[in-house]
């Protein structure tokens, strides 16, 4: 096999295991926005404490499960009342 051929073979490789990889669980932020109460988005990152910018990440591609424990324990609630899949997601591993 030459050196092209082998490089090849490993570039097909990783982007098969690339993409088989699975994504780790992602949480909306819309529950969440709900159970605060917040007038606007705008509200709601000042009452969360993050950026407007990080808010839009956040409605967007949602919450990783670090940042929905955050943010929800910051707004005076449990993750599980925000998501009730919550406990079941943390068992099977996402």
């Amino acid at each position: 096999m030459s050196a092209v051929e082998a490089a090849n073979e490993a570039c097909q490789l990783a982007f098969a295991c690339f993409v088989a990889a699975p994504q780790p669980k992602r949480y909306p932020l819309e529950p969440l926005a709900r159970l605060v109460g917040a007038s606007s988005y705008t509200s709601l990152a000042r009452e969360l404490g993050v950026s407007g910018s990080m808010l839009s990440v956040y409605r967007t591609k949602g919450l990783t499960d670090a940042a929905a424990d955050r943010l929800a324990v910051r707004a005076g609630w449990h993750p599980a009342e925000v998501w009730p899949e919550w406990f079941d997601d943390a068992l099977l591993g996402g």
